[in-house]
C-alpha cells in the first residue's frame, strides 16, 4: 500500500527541481497532479509520424499486429522485417508530409491487407504533434488493450527526445505485465 502516494511525492519533488515527467497511469491516480502543473494529457489520438524514424515506425506497426494473424501463420520472417523497413524508408523519402494511414497504404504492395490490422485502432491515430511539456500524462484505461503496446512505444520515443533530466512514471505497472511485459 502507498506506492502511488510515494510516487506522487517523488514526482512533485522532481518537477519542482525542473525535471520533466512522462506518466503512464491506469485509473487516473495522477490526473489531478498533471492538471495542477499544467501538463499535457493525451486523451484520444497520437501521431506516430512525430518520430519519422524507420525502425521506430516498423516497431510501432509490429506492436499493432498480433504475433499470429487470423490465418494462424507464424510471426514475420526476418526477410519480411527487412522488406517492411525498406518500404517505410521509401515512403518517408517519397512523401515528405506522410501521415500514418498513408504509411500503412505504402506497405500494401509487400503486405497485402495490412490495413486490416489497424481497423480497431485507426481512430487513435491523429495528425497533431505532441508538444514538449514538463508533464505528459496518459491514462491507459481509456484505450483498448490492442492499442496499449503501440502507445507505450510512442511514449518511450517521446520520453527519449525530451531534453534535460526526466522521469518516466508507470503507475499500476503490475496491470501492464499481463499483456505488455516486453514493453515494460
Amino acid at each position: 500500500q502507498g506506492k502511488s502516494m510515494l510516487a506522487a511525492k517523488i514526482l512533485r519533488e522532481e518537477i519542482s527541481e525542473g525535471k520533466k515527467a512522462v506518466i503512464l497511469d491506469m485509473g487516473g491516480s495522477f490526473k489531478k497532479l498533471t492538471r495542477y502543473h499544467g501538463g499535457n494529457e493525451i486523451r484520444q489520438s497520437i501521431n506516430p509520424m512525430q518520430f519519422s524514424e524507420p525502425i521506430f515506425l516498423r516497431e510501432f506497426i509490429l506492436a499493432n499486429i498480433t504475433a499470429t494473424g487470423a490465418s494462424g501463420k507464424a510471426p514475420l520472417a526476418e526477410k519480411d522485417l527487412g522488406l517492411m523497413l525498406k518500404l517505410i524508408k521509401a515512403a518517408l523519402i517519397n512523401t515528405p508530409q506522410l501521415n500514418f494511414n498513408e504509411l500503412i497504404a505504402a506497405l500494401t504492395p509487400g503486405f497485402p491487407e495490412i490495413d486490416n490490422y489497424f481497423e480497431e485502432t485507426k481512430s487513435f491515430f491523429g495528425r497533431e504533434l505532441l508538444p514538449e511539456n514538463a508533464i505528459t500524462y496518459v491514462d491507459l484505461a481509456h484505450y483498448p488493450v490492442k492499442f496499449q503496446a503501440p502507445l507505450i512505444l510512442f511514449l518511450i520515443a517521446y520520453f527519449k527526445q525530451l531534453p534535460g533530466e526526466k522521469i518516466f512514471l508507470i503507475d499500476e505497472c503490475w496491470n501492464l505485465l499481463k499483456h505488455h511485459a516486453d514493453f515494460v
